[in-house]
């Protein structure tokens, strides 16, 4: 069972030994049936119902100081494990938020629950132009300041509801990640969550949450209890300091809740929790950790990323680890002057500081680590905090008790620092196993053939098959999927071992995009292979023989090898031979996996139906350039919509700082006005309860940290992805279909108007790539010369001369980059227009590509419309 049916277990129920009553209330977490875990685990179905429930208990069995004609009230302890830690906390912050409501009163739970609902969707999506729409029925308790502000229902609770302390919160590896952000993709966010406070709060006298170092699924994001602070205050709140602490345990995550058979690695952070219970009051039966031998061993831990997730999250959708950050660093979020007081000086809004809070590795990660000699335990996420943890000073003024516990943890810190000074990793790409290696090869080239199957429904002359993508361009795609999976794995682990290296997370991140991708164009491939064998087994007039001369005859045998090399080559350079020789041959031997299973469904089809069903192709004529037409604006919305979402990409670390300027501020800026943007975003993190020593630097370098991820992002990611959006939109506008009105765009020469065809320019090479290449070079000048002003200041300052080179090439981008947006647009427009008017010709196509347009058109009217209403209100 897990460590919560044992606390439950563990704790007394009735009279205990100095006259008190205990009251014990157990709910099934969510996840923790057959049903739940697939349901209720991930998407968060019954979270509400277990808090509100939770809730109701309290309000019907909690007594007050009232009761006992004292002050004291009843003392409330509660526990959680997983997502049920998540519903723990979630009741916490329930409490926190409305109180806890009085028997009688007339307010209903799910009165209650729904503006608690409210208030926290509104403070979570307040920088949304949708979140602003309505406003919660009631604010928290804590923001009611004058008694006439009070609304009814504030009134009311006022009356009928009170704060009450929670004693002891203990929770286990809270994990509250759901909706779409449950299914363990990285890089996909959800806010299905977003209406649980998690946060803590002052009521929480005592609390203890367990961490697991070893759980590597993305779908098991850790959530922690982080300390909120102002920005502005001339002192740090350190309420939480004395009250709430992180410990770290090795495991995975059932290895610190409990839940496997074995569960001798969970009865220590169990018994860390417990004690801490049992410190503020606690009556339970005496526990120690369930082993005879003095520590549990390395070799115990669970690979929940393995047992957990099977052949579908390593091998299908090829997700790598994910490592946990063991005491990360604070996360800064920046204040700006929004006016000015009566002295003239700004008055800032409130930026805040989310400061973890007394996060350390416990000590028995050190015994095991000690106990284990040369054994392999190396995770990067530990390497990296043994790296980068720091020695806790003493301060003479503080307490005895204080002093000895900093002694003993900058122990324990020495320690690790010692264990793991010259540790490496021991992560694998593809690990030790053949199997992982022939699924590759058979990933890549299934996922290269998808790519080719869907250019050619989409873009090129369907039906005709001779318009595949020849040979060569599959087997590159092949080969390009696993370096691109490789690509991924190295940078997940530089990002792991080094969180800090901009540079690895935003390639990291770059590459994920294109797995992603990759992941599509598998599934595809594999309705492609069933599809191809079912229509070759179902054909009179197709033998074995000469499905495979047919093979031959189009080069797609060299798909298998291209993949293969590329997966001998990566892990020879990657793993050395060593490693690589022993399993070479199952490598190799691969394709003969796809070779049976096609055969197989060749002639499962062939016993069931000897018919010519083979497809005839599709009438020549209007009706196909109705289906390549929309084939072609379908291919336009995607590659639109790819361009739209990296320039969110781009500026997402802006925007998580909330920096009221981005680097966009930089462009046509001169050395006078790039140092003062310089100063403005330095300012806006500065912390005034750190020392004033550190408080600039420290402002600077979290500053700087974002400026340069935002840039790095713009030069990796921004720059190759609209080149080859507006580049493939232009190609597709002057090559292909009824688009006679942007042929123009394939000449390599500039006419003048109504000069009846007189040369302005004559180019080296067609104008659509010539605009898209002027575009990326003055880009990737100005970008270059931006992260050298960074690099130099605040000692060195922006110089005049490559103000000026970066003036220039800020000018150089704009044109092409604004001539290539508005001729992309055009063609856009063109090719809507074009397909609209052959109605009930296009098939699926045509259908999917006008909803889309439609979709585009309405989205874009409304924001429109909502901006106008709210400039129109400014005005106002």
């Amino acid at each position: 069972g897990t460590n919560i049916l044992q606390a439950h277990a563990l704790t007394k129920e009735g009279l205990t030994e100095d006259g008190f009553i205990q009251k014990r209330y157990y709910d099934r977490g969510v996840g923790t049936g057959l049903l739940d875990s697939i349901v209720g685990g991930g998407f968060g179905v019954g979270l509400e119902v277990n808090v509100r429930e939770a809730y109701n208990w309290l309000v019907d069995n909690y007594h007050d100081g009232e009761y006992y004609n004292d002050e004291s009230g009843d003392e409330i302890y509660i526990f959680g494990f997983s997502r049920g830690a998540y519903s723990a906390r979630s009741l916490v912050g329930f409490i926190a938020t409305c109180g806890l409501l009085r028997r009688g009163a007339p307010l209903t739970n799910s009165q209650l629950w729904n503006g608690y609902v409210q208030i926290s969707r509104h403070k979570g999506h307040k920088n949304t132009w949708w979140g602003s729409l309505k406003k919660p029925p009631f604010r928290r308790i804590t923001e009611w300041i004058k008694p006439e502000d009070k609304n009814l229902t504030e009134k009311l609770l006022d009356k009928w509801s009170r704060r009450v302390n929670i004693n002891y919160l203990g929770v286990f590896d809270t994990v509250g990640a759901m909706g779409l952000e449950a299914l363990g993709i990285q890089g996909i966010r959800s806010k299905s969550g977003m209406n649980h406070n998690q946060n803590p709060t002052s009521l929480i006298l005592k609390c203890r949450h367990a961490l697991a170092i070893d759980e590597n699924r993305a779908s098991f994001k850790l959530t922690r209890l982080l300390n909120y602070v102002v920005n502005p205050k001339s002192e740090r709140d350190d309420t939480y300091d004395d009250r709430i602490y992180h410990k770290w345990f090795v495991g995975a995550h059932s290895d610190i809740g409990g839940g496997y058979n074995d569960n001798l690695l969970a009865s220590y952070p169990l018994k860390w929790i417990m004690d801490g219970a049992m410190e503020e009051g606690l009556k339970m039966e005496n526990f120690e950790p369930s082993t005879s031998e003095p520590i549990a061993k390395i070799e115990q831990i669970n690979d929940s990323y393995l047992d957990f997730t099977g052949l579908i999250w390593p091998h299908i959708l090829r997700e790598k680890r994910y490592y946990r950050q063991i005491d990360q660093p604070d996360i800064v979020i920046a204040s700006w002057p929004k006016e000015k007081d009566a002295d003239g000086n700004p008055k800032y809004n409130r930026g805040f500081t989310l400061v973890p809070i007394n996060e350390e590795v416990d000590q028995s990660v050190i015994d095991m680590v000690e106990a284990a000699g040369d054994a392999n335990y190396a995770p990067p996420n530990l390497i990296n905090y043994a790296r980068r943890v720091t020695i806790q000073e003493i301060d003479d003024e503080e307490s005895d008790e204080k002093k000895e516990e900093k002694i003993e943890r900058n122990k324990r810190i020495e320690k690790i620092k010692s264990l793991f000074k010259d540790r490496k990793t021991n992560e694998r790409w593809l690990g030790t196993t053949s199997q992982a290696r022939i699924i590759l090869v058979l990933w890549s080239m299934l996922a290269a053939f998808g790519v080719a199957v869907f250019l050619h429904i989409f873009l090129f002359n369907y039906p005709d098959s001779n318009s595949m993508m020849p040979w060569p361009g599959i087997a590159s795609m092949a080969f390009l999927f696993v370096v691109i999976d490789v690509a991924e794995f190295h940078f997940n682990l530089k990002s792991a071992l080094n969180p800090a290296a901009i540079i690895n997370r935003v390639l990291l991140n770059f590459v994920m995009w294109f797995r992603l991708v990759g992941i599509l164009f598998f599934f595809i491939g594999v309705i492609a292979f069933i599809h191809q064998s079912v229509q070759w087994g179902r054909a009179p007039d197709h033998t074995l023989h000469g499905v495979l001369h047919t093979i031959i005859d189009k080069g797609w045998h060299y798909v298998p090898l291209f993949a293969i090399i590329a997966v001998l080559l990566v892990d020879f350079t990657y793993n050395g031979w060593e490693k690589t020789a022993p399993r070479l041959f199952s490598t190799i031997l691969s394709p003969i996996v796809v070779i049976i299973s096609g055969g197989i469904t060749y002639y499962v089809a062939g016993f069931f139906k000897k018919t010519s069903v083979v497809s005839e192709g599709m009438p020549q004529g209007q009706f196909m350039n109705a289906e390549n037409l929309a084939g072609q604006l379908i291919i336009i919305q995607l590659l639109l919509f790819l361009l739209y979402y990296t320039i969110i990409w781009v500026g997402k670390p802006i925007r998580k700082v909330r920096f009221e300027n981005s680097t966009t501020r930089l462009q046509f800026a001169f050395p006078e006005k790039i140092n003062s943007l310089f100063e403005d975003w330095k300012n806006s993190l500065i912390r005034n309860w750190i020392h004033k020593d550190q408080r600039e630097d420290l402002a600077w370098s979290r500053a700087k940290e974002v400026l340069r991820e935002s840039l790095w992002r713009d030069i990796i990611g921004f720059v190759p992805i609209y080149t080859f959006v507006f580049g493939a939109i232009m190609w597709i506008g002057s090559t292909y279909g009824n688009h006679e009105n942007w042929s123009w765009l394939s000449h390599n020469a500039v006419y003048w108007p109504w000069s009846g065809g007189r040369e302005l320019l004559i180019l080296p090479v067609q104008l659509w790539v010539f605009l898209i290449a002027l575009a990326a070079i003055g880009d990737y000048i100005e970008n270059f010369i931006h992260l050298g002003f960074i690099q130099k200041y605040p000692k060195g300052k922006a110089s005049l001369l490559f103000s000026i080179i970066a003036f220039i090439a800020t000018t150089i981008k704009f044109v092409g980059f604004i001539l290539a947006f508005i001729f992309s647009m055009g063609i856009f427009i063109n090719v809507s227009i074009n397909l609209f008017s052959y109605i009930g010709e296009g098939g699926w196509r045509w259908i999917i590509a006008n909803v889309t347009t439609l979709i585009i058109v309405l989205l874009l009217l409304s924001y429109v419309s909502f901006s106008a209403k709210r400039l129109f209100a400014k005005a106002g």
